[in-house]
């Protein structure tokens, strides 16, 4: 969980190759202010969906992260092949 209101610790999520996962607004509470957190996470197993209902609200959320998934483990994979 990375502090929503940090973007020098949001990059390093991402340059360790952890995708932003979820959003909690207002998660911990420091004195009179309520503080928004960012889940960062890292799938080592492979991601299948293929016997999931998954609700409408949730389909375009899910489309960005397997979007960013398969272009920092997939494509990622194929260009350091190439090189």
């Amino acid at each position: 969980m990375v502090d929503a209101h940090s973007p020098r610790l949001q990059q390093h999520a991402l340059n360790a190759l952890f995708l932003p996962s979820a959003y909690f607004p207002a998660m911990t509470h420091f004195g009179n202010q309520r503080q928004d957190y960012i889940v960062f996470s890292r799938s080592f197993d492979m991601l299948d969906f293929r016997n999931v209902n998954i609700m409408p609200v949730y389909k375009k959320f899910l489309r960005a992260y397997l979007s960013l998934w398969r272009e920092l483990y997939v494509d990622a994979a194929f260009r350091a092949r190439r090189e």
